[in-house]
């Protein structure tokens, strides 16, 4: 072999070991893998509630980090907004695809331009600070999901609220006297629909550091308080269109924020949310009974307040008060007491606690006594609540309720529950006060009878009222400037829960086809109605709905059916629906917007 190709190969062997030797830099560098982060851009903007009566917020956090590395590396978007008093006053923002590296600092400074820029944006979001009294959280977030309406389709869109989520101005006000701290958080929610308030949150999801993790002089939540603040949210959020919510168990820093957190800066005042309890007594009954020693006498508890649209928390703790304790006398954690032989005690007193608010109980004196004592008597039965509103969807189709047989010589607190006028087999009462409605449940108005078994001939009855909740909006969808189904399997699926949902009613329904198309029908009206009349088709010959039950009406270009008119926020309206193309609607006739639409009063 000549030289001259021992010298061609030996330059290509080089080359070949220089590249080699280039890959695996670049491998071990993360060159390839920070490429791949930087076709996944992330846009997050954080709400940040450093103020008064709070925990400070752990930046320590790894799952913290990890939303705001999930936009550097990715060289994406990052927002702050403070969620004080006047949370628009204080908004940043950083596009961080300016200060995205070129090839040969990507090479040579491997992950430098991100750490520099994870480092000084976290420095950043930890001097972020309340300046104005109050906390506008809702307000905060609602701008915050404004700063994600411009970025480009495709990006990964998060809002992260770091804070307690005690609002305290502002559209969601915890301290206006309206104790919103203690509504059912369905009835809120809607309050805040009704008003328009809602944050339009499509295509966002949203990630809660630290909710409820309050300091002084702010008193800590009860669980129950704790658990609505929470569902308060979650359904803010997913009503406001998310497309998840996550409550991040994020372990807050012990010390809180105060007028010496940031100093020399002083902390704006945040007023403080009185929370009382929802529990307001518990009863014991029997509330006074003889008990022969070597028996048993089963105890039960009323725990008596105001809940959360829904029941009150009706677990309690039994204990036994006072020394000296007897060994063999126990009282187990459903109530019932066993005397022992030998307990020589001459009372004794039982303490019902609830677990909802532990410094809330009730009391009953038990006489221990030798012989048996007198035979019961039934007095009454008394049931908590005693009237019941159910539906037919969760979670408002399942109720526990809680019986009390009263009476002289402890009555046996023993009863059997019957269910009377129901259709739907479904619906059903187990004997552990369990109520079930079923889904095709078509009465309005159920009896439930409790009997004592010790005494047969004592009952009381109770109604139970029926709601039904609209289905959900539908968008059944067509081709073009025309009436055909894009989709006629989507289509059949769309109209189903609307079928059940007639076949259950003495009621029908409005079809509102829509169209934004001003050249069918000078106006689009006749496309609209044309579209309308297709469902209304499908409806009868594909389910066998009554034709006298369905009504159409089409909706077109100057007659537009669409936000600024004033009609979100309804029952049954999702405000993006009949703003868009090539769909039609369905609302319940018995919905009086629907009524008003049809009509042409709705204005």
């Amino acid at each position: 072999m000549s030289n001259q190709k021992i010298r061609m190969i030996s330059i290509m062997l080089l080359i070949a070991v220089v590249v080699s030797l280039i890959i695996v830099y670049l491998l071990f560098s993360g060159f390839f893998e920070r490429q791949r982060l930087r076709n996944e851009p992330h846009s997050t903007v954080f709400v940040i509630g450093a103020r008064m009566n709070s925990r400070a917020i752990n930046f320590s956090s790894s799952q913290l980090n990890e939303r705001l590395e999930g936009s550097v590396n990715s060289f994406g978007f990052v927002g702050f907004v403070v969620a004080d008093g006047e949370p628009a006053n204080q908004m940043y923002e950083f596009d961080l695809s300016l200060y995205r590296p070129n090839i040969m600092d990507d090479i040579f400074n491997p992950w430098g331009t991100e750490r520099a820029l994870t480092s000084s944006l976290l420095t950043n979001m930890q001097n972020y600070h309340a300046r104005v009294e109050e906390a506008a959280v809702l307000e905060a977030i609602i701008l915050a999901a404004r700063m994600l309406s411009d970025r480009p389709e495709g990006e990964r869109r998060e809002i992260v609220v770091l804070g307690t989520g005690l609002s305290t101005e502002g559209w969601l006000n915890f301290t206006d006297g309206n104790n919103w701290i203690n509504t059912d958080a369905e009835t809120l929610v809607d309050a805040l629909v009704g008003f328009g308030n809602l944050p339009n949150l499509y295509g966002i999801y949203v990630s809660w550091f630290q909710m409820h993790d309050v300091g002084y002089p702010q008193r800590e939540l009860p669980n129950p308080q704790r658990s609505n603040l929470e569902e308060i949210w979650r359904l803010i959020v997913m009503s406001g269109g998310a497309t998840g919510f996550n409550l991040v168990d994020a372990t807050p820093y012990t010390v809180i924020y105060d007028n010496y957190f940031f100093y020399p800066h002083r902390l704006p005042d945040v007023s403080v949310i009185y929370v009382s309890s929802p529990v307001t007594g518990v009863s014991v009954f029997p509330q006074q009974a003889d008990v022969q020693r070597g028996t048993s006498q089963p105890l039960n508890a009323l725990v008596e307040g105001f809940g959360f649209g829904g029941p009150i928390p009706q677990d309690v703790e039994w204990s036994i008060e006072g020394p000296p304790d007897h060994p063999d006398t126990i009282l187990d954690e459903m109530g019932n007491l066993h005397i022992a032989d030998s307990d020589t005690r001459e009372y004794i007193t039982v303490i019902a606690r609830s677990v909802a608010d532990p410094r809330i109980f009730g009391s009953a004196i038990i006489r221990l006594i030798d012989a048996p004592p007198p035979p019961p008597i039934v007095t009454g039965i008394l049931v908590f609540p005693e009237e019941l509103v159910l539906g037919t969807h969760a979670p408002h189709n399942i109720y526990h309720i809680n019986v009390v047989i009263l009476g002289e010589n402890s009555p046996p607190q023993t009863f059997t529950l019957e269910l009377f006028g129901n259709t739907d087999p479904n619906t059903r009462i187990y004997q552990n006060g369990r109520i079930f409605i079923g889904l095709r449940e078509t009465a309005f108005l159920l009896t439930l009878r409790i009997t004592s078994m010790y005494d047969p001939a004592m009952f009381i009855e109770i109604p139970i009222r029926i709601f039904r909740e609209t289905p959900d909006v539908v968008e059944v969808n067509f081709v073009g400037n025309t009436a055909e189904f894009v989709n006629i399997v989507q289509a059949r699926d769309a109209v189903s829960e609307w079928v059940d949902f007639i076949n259950t009613q003495n009621t029908g329904i409005f079809l509102f086809g829509c169209t934004a198309d001003t050249g069918h029908g000078g106006t689009g009206i006749t496309l609209g109605q044309e579209r309308a009349n297709a469902v209304r088709d499908l409806l009868i010959h594909e389910f066998n709905v009554a034709s006298n039950r369905i009504e159409t009406r089409g909706l077109g270009h100057n007659n537009p059916w669409n936000r600024p008119n004033g009609i979100s926020g309804t029952p049954s309206w999702n405000e993006t629906v009949a703003a868009s193309n090539r769909i039609v609607v369905i609302m319940s006739a018995d919905d009086e917007l629907a009524q008003g639409v049809y009509n042409g009063t709705w204005r």
